[in-house]
């Protein structure tokens, strides 16, 4: 056992930091709806939430899917890195809604733009910003989380836009400028049974309505259930996502009916 694991005897819950990270409100909420009393750890990067799961950590909290352009699956990858260990499992998934707010300084007929703000936010607005400043260069620079001035030295010729989560901008300058829906996976050294519900959608033709009535005729269990709504077909799982049954029936349906599956993280049903 390491001397960490010895020193942090308890409930904890390690995440990417500093506090005012997506990650930091994600794990706040998990904190909220456990109803329990466990710290929270700062880590400077997602491979050291691994590490502090790995070391006896109760709970991490890793984000799944960043932005409008592509996914970061950081958690799956790291996993099965034999050098940060095998008995680590995602035990459910969390979405949180997010703010986005922006504050500009600059002439409107700038034709370079300095948007200063974290990697993940600059990928999540990315096309928002193009529309918004169509025809100028935009410049990104990583800015902390809680950062509450721009003062970047740059030319005044440059349009500066801070571009943060609205609950940490505290100015009178703050619009809300992009609303979004990220998804974060919770992971456990420990076989937790969760009673959150991880949602996928499917949009289908009525041809193969009946194909993946038949793949869960066979396959429904307590914990995978068959729905529809608004046009989706939605296949609900509750507890472990990575069980084997449950990745087998994942890719079952996407080789059978060949269609995009959409992940619906952390919603929970009366």
């Amino acid at each position: 056992m390491s001397r960490w694991s010895n020193e942090m005897e308890g409930c904890y819950i390690a995440y990417l930091g500093p506090e005012g990270t997506n990650a930091y409100y994600a794990a706040n909420k998990f904190k909220e709806e456990r109803n329990n009393n466990c710290s929270l750890i700062a880590c400077e990067s997602n491979k050291e939430v691994l590490a502090k799961v790995e070391a006896g950590c109760k709970y991490g909290i890793i984000p799944a899917i960043n932005s409008d352009i592509g996914v970061i699956d950081f958690l799956v990858e790291s996993i099965e890195d034999r050098s940060i260990g095998e008995k680590t499992k995602v035990i459910a998934t969390l979405g949180l809604d997010i703010e986005y707010c922006i504050e500009e300084k600059g002439e409107e007929d700038s034709n370079v733009v300095l948007v200063a703000t974290k990697l993940e936010v600059f990928l999540q607005t990315y096309h928002r910003l193009k529309n918004k400043y169509a025809g100028k260069k935009l410049i990104f620079i990583d800015a902390p989380s809680s950062c509450s001035q721009m003062d970047i030295d740059v030319p005044s010729s440059w349009k500066k836009v801070k571009l943060l989560n609205c609950k940490n901008l505290k100015t009178n300058n703050e619009t809300v400028f992009h609303r979004t829906r990220t998804l974060f996976y919770i992971i456990s050294r420990e076989d937790i049974k969760d009673h959150n519900r991880f949602i996928i959608a499917v949009k289908l033709d009525s041809l193969k309505e009946k194909v993946l009535e038949d793949i869960f005729k066979e396959y429904e269990t307590e914990n995978i259930r068959l729905g529809y709504s608004k046009g989706y077909h939605f296949f609900e799982i509750k507890g472990c996502f990575y069980s084997g049954k449950t990745e087998y029936v994942i890719n079952l349906i996407k080789k059978l009916l060949g269609c995009d599956i959409i992940y619906l993280g952390g919603y929970k049903y009366d």
